[in-house]
């Protein structure tokens, strides 16, 4: 259908279509971007070989076969999505000479069975949990990355925010247990490090966005081992110690 169309840069493939043919973009070597929809059930053989612009790719739940060389020769290609318990076929040299480290995400509860599969038993397969998005704010949309491996630093970002204002973001997982190191980046994106369970990111509402600014407080105004506790902050600080919190400094002198 496409192969060799070295132009094409993004392609969402339609609802609804069962199968991606064999050869369909391959050698499509500007191709960045693949949307495929949660009505495929096969990837063909040599389906996507020789995209090199490809870096990653999420596969759909739906998914039940990945043919031969299906991504081979995708030599950027550096991580693949594949949020399904197990495949009926693991095609050959799927994933050869790809980027150096690739890692290939797989629900944590399959991992043994994607471990034994000896066609794929080249590759560095990763047990991972989910990354959803809960209640945001009307007209705010959240992006990150579908899955993750326990430990992995997950960034997520929101459109749809109205200016001048920020997310009030948590993350929750497991039995409703909360992560507590969520870290506002200062750039509209929000990190914390992923559970060892599928998480939900929740943005409870929106909050002003206070500018970087900082602060110097004489120790005059204070005196010796003075304590300070500025609305903005959670804890008291002592003298000489620079405190912050999101895009605000303060330096006690």
């Amino acid at each position: 259908a496409f192969e060799g169309c070295t132009s094409l840069i993004s392609i969402t493939i339609p609802n609804g279509v069962i199968e991606i043919l064999d050869n369909a973009f391959q050698d499509c070597t500007s191709l960045t971007s693949i949307t495929i929809p949660n009505s495929v059930t096969d990837i063909c053989e040599s389906t996507f070989q020789g995209c090199t612009s490809l870096t990653s790719v999420t596969i759909p739940s739906s998914v039940e076969s990945i043919g031969d060389y299906a991504f081979r020769y995708c030599t950027y290609l550096a991580s693949v999505t594949i949020p399904v318990a197990s495949l009926t076929y693991y095609g050959v040299y799927a994933f050869d000479n790809t980027a150096d480290g690739l890692k290939i995400y797989v629900p944590a509860t399959s991992l043994d069975t994607y471990k034994a599969e000896t066609n794929w038993s080249a590759y560095e397969v990763v047990g991972a949990y989910t990354v959803t998005f809960g209640t945001l704010p009307d007209g705010v949309t959240g992006v990150a990355p579908s899955m993750a491996a326990e430990g992995e630093t997950v960034t997520v970002s929101f459109s749809g925010v109205p200016a001048g204002k920020v997310p009030v973001v948590s993350v929750t997982y497991g039995d409703n247990y909360e992560v507590f190191d969520v870290k506002d980046n200062g750039d509209g994106t929000f990190s914390f490090t992923m559970p060892d369970g599928n998480a939900t990111v929740t943005a409870s509402g929106l909050k002003n966005d206070i500018k970087s600014c900082e602060a110097t407080v004489p120790n005059q105004s204070l005196g010796t081992n003075s304590y300070i506790n500025y609305k903005f902050l959670d804890a008291p600080a002592t003298i000489g110690e620079t405190v912050t919190d999101g895009n605000t400094t303060l330096t006690l002198g």
